[in-house]
């Protein structure tokens, strides 16, 4: 089965890219940090997954191995389909879903279109158990380091502060990777430098 595509970009919009593999134009439909990581006329290398349907085969294309075991953890949840769990990865860090299923926070899932209370929760109901299972060498580590300590305070703060959830979910993981350990940081740190990341994306 297909696993990778290596080839040249031909034409990439926020959700797809054309690829041409020695003459063969693939069609794909893209995560968020897959689209990122594609430029017209350059060699990109996409982790990818193949799905059938009534309407022909559909490709999905994915940045990193992490990305492509979320995708196929929402594809096991009832009632999720290809489409709409690449829509969670359009909305969403692969990192900040395994962070908001594995804490259990349907909340954060909500900010993505397509996604309402119910679905959220049992996307959370069905995979919190199982998320981090089988996930690629290393990524569980780099989840860990991830934890938040506070974080459903410091998202109510920021909630407060007319910050999405999903955002400040998003916000926080990335203060936990870029520093490697939050120990040490009460709330009122975490909301000054989730705030500060937070801005400097605005």
């Amino acid at each position: 089965m297909l696993a990778m595509v290596t080839g040249t970009v031909l034409n990439v919009t926020t959700q797809m890219a054309v690829v041409d593999v020695c003459g063969l134009g693939f069609e794909m439909q893209l995560s968020r940090k897959a689209s990122s990581l594609c430029s017209v006329g350059k060699e990109v290398s996409l982790h990818c997954h193949v799905q059938f349907s009534d309407a022909g085969p559909t490709l999905f294309g994915f940045a990193d191995g992490l990305e492509k075991a979320v995708f196929l953890r929402l594809l096991s949840v009832r009632g999720i389909g290809g489409k709409l769990a690449l829509q969670v990865l359009q909305g969403m860090t692969a990192e900040a879903v395994v962070q908001a299923v594995s804490f259990g926070d349907p909340s954060s899932l909500t900010g993505v279109p397509g996604i309402g209370k119910k679905t959220a929760e049992r996307i959370c109901f069905e995979l919190q158990e199982k998320m981090s299972e089988g996930l690629p060498e290393g990524s569980t580590d780099s989840l860990r380091e991830m934890a938040v300590p506070d974080s459903e305070t410091v998202m109510e703060a920021l909630e407060s502060l007319g910050f999405p959830r999903q955002s400040s979910s998003e916000a926080l993981a990335t203060i936990a990777k870029k520093r490697g350990s939050v120990d040490g940081l009460g709330v009122e740190d975490l909301i000054m430098l989730a705030l500060r990341e937070l801005n400097s994306g605005a």
